[in-house]
């Protein structure tokens, strides 16, 4: 392969790729995927350890179901730990649903151009 050629695909694939005819959706795709999920961990675990101590608890209500009043108020506390598991859960499902929903959508675009429709 002569260096003009190299040169001529480099030239096409990257003009291919600034107009958006070539998506670099795949390999990208699954790269910000798995550094995401390694990265949002820590992002939680920061979030849950700095706001942690500004709300250290959970105040329900202490009622009298009988005369339907409020006296005071009961601290629940709940563990950073529990905080942490919710959180980074729900993270990641929702990371995970925001990527395969990514996925799907450029499939369904490289389904849709390999057909022939009217040809």
């Amino acid at each position: 392969m002569q260096p003009s050629e190299l040169l001529q695909q480099i030239i096409d694939k990257t003009l291919g790729i600034l107009s958006f005819e070539v998506f670099i959706s795949p390999v990208l795709i699954m790269l910000v995927y798995y550094i995401g999920a390694v990265v949002l961990p820590v992002i939680v675990y920061r979030f849950v350890h700095h706001t942690y101590e500004k709300i250290p608890s959970i105040e329900l209500p202490k009622v009298d179901i009988d005369a339907g009043r409020i006296y005071d108020k009961i601290p629940v506390p709940i563990s950073p730990k529990w905080i942490f598991l919710l959180g980074f859960a729900a993270v990641e499902i929702c990371w995970r649903i925001f990527f395969e929903f990514f996925i799907a959508y450029f499939q369904m675009r490289d389904a849709l151009l390999g057909m022939n429709i009217g040809a």
